[in-house]
């Protein structure tokens, strides 16, 4: 299991409504909205390589979708990056 990112509370997640996050899967304002402020962040990163490491983690992190996550990770275990 990933470790979660260590966090420092300015990240602009944390100043956001948490709800935010899970929009509808067919919400594509919401979801953009939720990846509008992934892409100011600067753990954007971090947290995207948290997420791909935790299959069950719903709703937006690192600035991609659960969909979006399973397609990553389909490709690292495809390029034997992941296990």
């Amino acid at each position: 299991m990933p470790e979660a990112p260590s966090f420092d509370g300015s990240q602009p997640c944390s100043k956001t409504d948490p709800e935010m996050f899970f929009p509808h899967p067919s919400d594509r304002v919401g979801i953009a909205a939720a990846k509008e402020v992934c892409n100011t962040c600067p753990f954007i990163t971090a947290c995207l390589k948290y997420a791909v490491g935790e299959p069950s983690l719903q709703g937006i992190w690192g600035g991609t979708t659960q969909r979006q996550r399973e397609t990553i990770r389909t490709r690292m275990r495809k390029a034997g990056q992941l296990v």
